[in-house]
């Protein structure tokens, strides 16, 4: 017997209840009760969340200590009357940003919402909101 896969919207998976069936180092694998077929068996909604290895992740976590008490513009430049660069805020791994980001790219406000969620704090190089 084949499973069928169909794509559901954020709308229709707000509010499920996941827990977490898989975790490797790559990826977390979730399931939620999505409903329940006539003879009462659980339909479930799977979801795949890719992570950075954990290398990776703690040197984002090293580098929000290290500027935590700092100022965002420290040493980008302001700091000589020079015109203020771009600022790095986050650091995201490729696969994480086509799948969430590269969508919606020219959508400003979308990206300052992602990134001020808290599943995508580990990504952050800076404590806070932006």
């Amino acid at each position: 017997m084949k499973l069928q896969s169909i794509r559901l919207t954020e709308d229709q998976v707000q509010g499920l209840q996941w827990e977490v069936i898989e975790r490797t180092e790559d990826y977390i694998r979730s399931r939620a009760v999505f409903g329940m077929k006539p003879d009462g068996t659980p339909v479930y909604a799977y979801q795949t969340a890719p992570v950075g290895s954990k290398e990776y992740l703690e040197s984002l976590q090293q580098e929000r200590n290290d500027n935590e008490g700092r100022r965002w513009s420290e040493g980008m430049g302001s700091d000589a009357n020079g015109n203020l660069p771009m600022v790095k805020v986050a650091s995201i791994p490729m696969n994480i940003w086509a799948r969430d980001l590269a969508p919606r790219a020219a959508d400003q406000d979308y990206k300052k919402w992602w990134l001020d969620r808290e599943e995508n704090a580990p990504f952050r190089v800076r404590k806070g909101k932006l």
